[in-house]
């Protein structure tokens, strides 16, 4: 999705300097980590796919989404919050 973003910019002449786009990926990689950790700590079960999932969401909006409904939602699997909520 980023690169898709980043290219649609770079053909109007609209490009993004380089260190922005990391700076979002490493966001987006922050929140993942974030998500992770929080569900480990609440002793939730994460499947190798729903980590997968987890990681490969460059959408930090949604990754931090996800982390503040992980924190007060009740929930014995990632799936659970996975499939509940999902950006529309």
């Amino acid at each position: 999705m980023l690169e898709a973003y980043k290219a649609s910019l770079e053909r109007i002449g609209l490009g993004l300097p380089m260190n922005m786009f990391e700076a979002i990926d490493q966001r987006a990689e922050w929140e993942a980590s974030k998500l992770l950790t929080t569900l480990e700590l609440r002793g939730i079960t994460v499947t190798d796919a729903d980590r997968a999932r987890i990681r490969g969401t460059s959408d930090y909006v949604l990754l931090d989404r996800w982390f503040r409904v992980a924190v007060v939602t009740r929930m014995a699997t990632a799936r659970e919050l996975l499939e509940s909520y999902y950006d529309d």
